[in-house]
């Protein structure tokens, strides 16, 4: 099944220096994702045990990773593992992407939008992607950023046969959901609750999308599978 967590309708919750909120959860088997935010400049360190993956949507965010310095730009990502040591200094109205998972293995990785092409999408022959991880096994996840490049055929199954998660970033997606017609707008989150009922074989439920714009443009994150 699919759910979608609408941003007007979802909000942040403090937790000490940062505000939080959250994507999707335990329902998501193999990994979670949540959005974090701080009004002020803020300093602290990062539990590398759970969060794996650091994406910057909004300011600037400045970390070290096991005394390595890297500052992050809207765009810029960072993956690490849990034998790390991290620190994070954020700007001023910081707005992060955080995945928190049982596994990653991409220890200190950076990813610079600026130095990453687009390729071909793997499923979706109108889309482009930047990858922006380089999983090697199984468990690990898959991130990219994935954007319209040509008009699709619809209606369009778009997503994985696997655990996903996209967060709307620029553009519509309108797909049916509980026979409602809805959008994915920038903010918002859809992601699969689980597998089929038929999960011996790992068949996923999917639902077609049927419309989107033409810059359209979100953040998939997956199950390698």
């Amino acid at each position: 099944m699919l759910h979608l967590a609408k941003a007007s309708k979802s909000s942040f919750v403090d937790d000490g220096i940062l505000q939080i909120r959250e994507l999707c959860g335990v329902k998501t088997p193999g990994f979670a994702a949540r959005l974090t935010r701080n009004k002020a400049p803020a300093t602290h360190a990062v539990s590398p045990d759970a969060c794996r993956f650091i994406y910057v949507l909004n300011s600037a965010c400045h970390i070290v990773v096991d005394g390595r310095p890297n500052t992050l730009i809207p765009g810029d990502c960072l993956h690490f593992a849990d034998s790390c040591d991290v620190q994070e200094s954020r700007d001023a109205d910081c707005l992060t992407l955080e995945v928190h998972a049982s596994a990653n293995g991409q220890a200190g990785e950076v990813f610079k939008a600026q130095d990453i092409g687009y390729l071909p999408h793997e499923r979706n022959n109108w889309m482009a992607r930047r990858l922006l991880s380089e999983p090697v096994r199984p468990e690990h996840f898959v991130v990219q950023l994935s954007r319209v490049t040509a008009a699709p055929d619809l209606p369009a199954i778009p997503w994985p046969e696997v655990p996903f998660m996209w967060l709307g970033l620029q553009g519509y997606a309108a797909f049916e959901l509980d026979g409602r017609n809805v959008f994915l707008l920038p903010g918002d989150a859809l992601s699969s609750d689980s597998l089929s009922d038929d999960a011996e074989q790992g068949v996923f439920t999917a639902v077609p999308m049927n419309d989107c714009s033409d810059d359209f443009e979100v953040l998939e994150i997956y199950l390698r599978g």
